[in-house]
């Protein structure tokens, strides 16, 4: 038996319900593209123009698709064909706020990049990773738009870690230990250093993987993992790292933060069963998450506020969420409707701190299980 209850902690009332559409934040959901079985494995970016992105599969082509637009108003573009799977992709901005998307070819193993110049979209091949790897590769541009890449090669059983110099592609083995297991996430660092996270599947341990400029230092995060795949990792301001992962073993998404002392790791026990989560910080640090719980099936969303997790649901149904926070604080969300089999954008117009004290209170679904 599920329960929720209700703890309030300022002035006010919140009503919170297991519904289709979000209480508490003003959510705005729409549908982007509903042609096929389309939205899988979205991937969001948004311009410092307030303009939207979203890289995403069709699985009914096999195709990678881009959306640009925001609210009612959407220009779909089809990239290129992926295989019989489709793929996971992701989307990042120039910093003139070109759009470069990056996936995988199952047919040929291929992950490919692919780049607008203002007019017209091209397309390269940036390595052969072998088969399956499109699960577990990540992308990301610096601020000089230089494109960064981790994956896993699976032909050799090597994670590796690859960068455009502005010429060529530049290759470095960070691990050889010959078994990786699911997603890799990758981030850049306030002085254009790479940071990313990453599964050992062989020691069933969440890896941290930071070059300092002249050598990679690679740490434990948590053991035990039972071969979880999926892992998330943003920096702060102070390029301290902030992790998400799910715990196989106590079946939980995990949120972890490094301290002085060390890691500090927080199940969050209101994120149950899934590898269906994301994460975002706000301009003060604080984590925003939106995780889907299959008991029931919704996407909650929660972030942590004066000491507490404040949670509500989101939306029915829906699965790989991709989370951003714009430049004015509002947050915005690409997920798929396992329901319809639609690719939705949902956002909050005002910024996310501006909206809780508009409601008056915040609150904290507490989960407890029987």
């Amino acid at each position: 038996m599920t329960r929720f209850t209700l703890s309030t902690l300022a002035c006010g009332f919140v009503c919170v319900a297991i519904c289709g559409r979000a209480a508490g934040l003003d959510w705005d959901i729409r549908t982007v593209d509903s042609i096929g079985d389309v939205g899988r494995a979205p991937s969001i970016a948004v311009g410092f123009n307030g303009e939207v992105h979203i890289s995403y599969c069709d699985l009914s082509s096999k195709r990678i698709k881009y959306a640009r637009g925001g609210g009612s108003t959407w220009d779909l573009t089809t990239l290129g064909y992926v295989g019989n799977w489709g793929s996971y992709s992701h989307v990042d901005l120039t910093p003139g706020g070109r759009p470069e998307v990056s996936c995988t070819d199952y047919t040929t193993g291929e992950i490919k990049l692919y780049r607008y110049d203002g007019s017209s979209w091209s397309v390269q091949n940036v390595v052969n990773a072998g088969d399956w790897s499109d699960d577990f590769h990540d992308f990301v541009l610096d601020e000089s738009g230089r494109a960064h890449l981790t994956y896993i090669d699976e032909s050799n059983h090597h994670l590796n870690y690859i960068k455009w110099t502005g010429y060529s592609w530049e290759s470095v083995v960070v691990d050889d230990a010959g078994s990786f297991a699911g997603y890799t996430s990758l981030a850049i660092d306030s002085v254009g250093n790479p940071r990313f996270t990453y599964i050992d599947a062989q020691a069933n341990q969440l890896k941290y993987a930071a070059w300092d400029g002249v050598m990679w230092n690679v740490q434990t995060v948590a053991d035990g993992l039972n071969a979880s795949q999926h892992t998330e990792l943003v920096l702060d301001d102070a390029d301290r790292p902030h992790i998400l992962f799910k715990d196989s073993t106590n079946q939980t998404t995990t949120y972890v933060t490094e301290t002085d002392e060390g890691w500090n790791i927080q199940p969050l026990t209101w994120a149950y069963r899934t590898d269906h989560f994301s994460l975002a910080l706000d301009r003060q640090g604080n984590p925003h998450v939106v995780s889907f719980d299959t008991q029931p099936d919704t996407l909650l969303y929660g972030t942590w506020t004066e000491g507490e997790w404040f949670v509500e649901p989101l939306l029915d149904d829906g699965l790989w969420p991709s989370l951003v926070i714009d430049d004015n604080g509002n947050l915005h969300l690409a997920c798929y409707d396992n329901g319809t089999d639609d690719l939705i954008y949902g956002y909050v117009p005002e910024p996310a701190t501006l909206s809780l004290l508009a409601v008056g209170a915040i609150a904290l679904i507490r989960r407890r299980r029987k």
